[in-house]
């Protein structure tokens, strides 16, 4: 008898548990249905876009759950819709919160795609095609001939031509973050062992690799505190030795 009494405890338990778990999925279910939505989204660093238009590229609206919000689904939402997005972090805060972060390109330099010129971020992204008075003031690309682009991508080159892209990219970026972009007037990366770029409308620059770019931007500024101000010509910066000035004539 007892150990009848046993097995029917067993079998039992064999037949509870199944019921438990379901029990369980569904109280999960429940609780991440009901709980969890999103109440508050915060976007922060937009200049040239309003808070509206990143909240609905991002696609992420009030009400949604939190759980199961993609946070890298909504940043290349973002990234996707908006070109002029350079880089965005979506983060999620529990219970109810979503916190938008970009920053924003601008427009630097200008490449002419056919018969039209399209304007370039510092990391050498498309971003439109540039109106009659959107060229002053922009790096003109030399060197690189593409057949069309997208707003919000990089530069569609043929295979043969990607490490003068990628050179493309650095220099804008090397010019960029020594606050040069200005005063240049326009780069040439068709020779990537000599890169080129005229200056501060006195200076033709030859800067030598695309790996000695950023070294060469840096040391370009000391060659210049050294020269007269009316000085113009050609500086060399292709030996690490020394920097090189040859006068126009």
């Amino acid at each position: 008898m007892a150990q009848g009494r046993k097995r029917k405890r067993r079998r039992r338990g064999v037949l509870y548990a199944p019921i438990a778990v379901v029990l369980v999925a569904i109280t999960v279910f429940f609780g991440i249905s009901v709980f969890f939505r999103v109440t508050e989204i915060n976007v922060s660093g937009q200049e040239r876009y309003t808070a509206d238009q990143i909240l609905s590229a991002s696609q992420i609206t009030e009400g949604d759950n939190l759980l199961l919000l993609d946070p890298k689904e909504a940043a290349k939402n973002i990234m996707s819709r908006l070109p002029y997005v350079s880089d965005v972090v979506v983060e999620k805060l529990i219970p109810d919160k979503v916190v938008i972060a970009v920053t924003e390109s601008r427009p630097v330099a200008a490449i002419q795609v056919g018969a039209q010129w399209w304007l370039l971020d510092q990391k050498g992204r498309a971003l439109e095609q540039a109106g009659s008075g959107d060229l002053a003031g922009k790096v003109r690309v030399e060197g690189l001939s593409p057949q069309s682009v997208a707003a919000g991508q990089a530069i569609p080159v043929e295979p043969k031509d990607a490490s003068k892209r990628d050179a493309l990219r650095q220099l804008l970026q090397a010019l960029d973050r020594e606050d040069m972009v200005r005063e240049c007037e326009w780069v040439d990366v068709s020779n990537i062992a000599a890169l080129t770029m005229r200056y501060g409308g006195r200076f033709t620059v030859v800067l030598g690799k695309a790996d000695d770019v950023d070294k060469n931007i840096a040391r370009l500024k000391g060659v210049i505190a050294q020269l007269e101000e009316g000085d113009k010509g050609r500086i060399d910066l292709t030996s690490d030795a020394e920097a090189r000035f040859i006068p126009e004539t």
